[in-house]
């Protein structure tokens, strides 16, 4: 690269300290943009995030990069952003930067160019909550004047451009990703007071299939099985099913739980299980895998892209099929140690560096010789 890519990512730091999810890769993919040579990156997030030397706090994963503060908390900025498209992000940034939305933010430029990395398209529904309504709206806006689209599936990608009539040919898939150590290292899991477990991770929700798991549970109890079915971030989740749950004697239901915890409990699981109605990549899957850790997962969304052929795929509302599923690489040690293997070969094709590398393609295929002017007078 002859030129150095000038980026700026759009951060929420207290987000970023123990995060999940689509935090992960906000903050792996900061850290990998920030780790390129090729790249001179900094960050941009509420001043008051920031401490006297213009930096995060040390205690912060991201504290050796440079960071610019933005005037007014996220809410009202984000707030005048979505009604008024002021102020503008970019008012202490050189003409040339690229602003990078790690999320479905839209963010007022003046002439910087626009990433913004949408993760999953939530069904229409026909009565929407003004939040709903609100974060449709700031979807919408941020889709439409993006200069480079950002997609973690095929799968999402065809969904914006179905739902957001923009051309599919726009929309540059990134996939996700896992930390390389997770793949170098083969740590022995710690014992467990669950043990024999299988893991479903996430806080109950019916988009991630908390009434299949908990059918699947039924089915387990009543075949016998001596599985028990452990759920970190479980009690985070939505009654009834937090209410449900305690109906379930082979349902661990867990709060919070640490990054190491989390990791150690899916090393010793002897499966992990998704069965999600919805899932824009499925993040989960891919770490599980690095860990060696098999995948029993929904038949649908962006699931079967993931996995490839390295997962078991089952009909989630079909709770027969999920028990046999699991309990097959539970009695079968030959079968689960093929699926280990092919599972770490299939997740060593999502690390972050390489998620990254195709963030600055999908950019570089999107840089014009001399930046555009912008105008913001109209809302987009």
């Amino acid at each position: 690269m002859s030129q150095r890519l000038k980026i700026a990512g759009y951060v929420y730091p207290s987000d970023l300290i123990e995060p999940t999810g689509v935090g992960m890769l906000t903050l792996h993919m900061n850290l990998a943009l920030a780790r390129n040579p090729d790249v001179e990156f900094k960050l941009l997030t509420s001043a008051s995030e920031l401490t006297g030397n213009g930096r995060l706090p040390d205690s912060h994963p991201l504290r050796s990069i440079p960071a610019i503060g933005l005037p007014m908390s996220r809410q009202m900025r984000e707030g005048c952003w979505l009604a008024f498209n002021r102020p503008y992000i970019d008012r202490e940034l050189p003409d040339d930067c690229w602003i990078y939305n790690s999320l479905e933010t839209y963010t007022p430029t003046r002439r910087c160019r626009r990433i913004v990395t949408v993760h999953h398209i939530e069904p229409a529904k026909p009565e929407r909550s003004f939040r709903q309504r609100l974060a449709h709206l700031r979807l919408q806006k941020a889709i439409r004047t993006a200069d480079v689209l950002l997609a973690q599936s095929n799968f999402t990608a065809h969904e914006i451009a179905n739902l957001y009539r923009v051309p599919v040919e726009r929309i540059s898939v990134v996939g996700s990703g896992v930390d390389e150590s997770l793949l170098t290292e083969r740590l022995t899991p710690k014992p467990s007071p669950y043990t024999p477990y299988v893991i479903s991770v996430g806080a109950f929700q019916l988009r991630k299939g908390t009434d299949y798991l908990f059918a699947m549970a039924r089915e387990l109890q009543r075949r016998g099985s001596p599985l028990r079915i452990v759920c970190p971030f479980g009690l985070r989740g939505l009654p009834p099913f937090t209410e449900e749950v305690k109906s379930l004697p082979n349902v661990v239901a867990l709060d919070y739980v640490s990054r190491g915890e989390l990791l150690d409990l899916i090393r010793g699981a002897v499966c992990m299980v998704i069965p999600s109605r919805l899932e824009g990549f499925g993040l989960t899957a891919i770490e599980s895998m690095a860990l060696g850790t098999p995948v029993v997962a929904s038949n649908n969304s962006a699931l079967p892209e993931t996995l490839g052929a390295a997962g078991i795929l089952v009909e989630p509302t079909d709770a027969r099929a999920l028990a046999d599923a699991t309990e097959n690489i539970f009695a079968d040690a030959q079968h689960r140690s093929r699926l280990v293997s092919i599972g770490t070969v299939r997740a060593r094709n999502f690390t972050w560096q390489k998620c990254m590398e195709r963030l600055i393609q999908a950019t570089m295929n999107r840089t014009p010789a001399v930046a555009p002017s912008r105008n913001h007078s109209q809302k987009p």
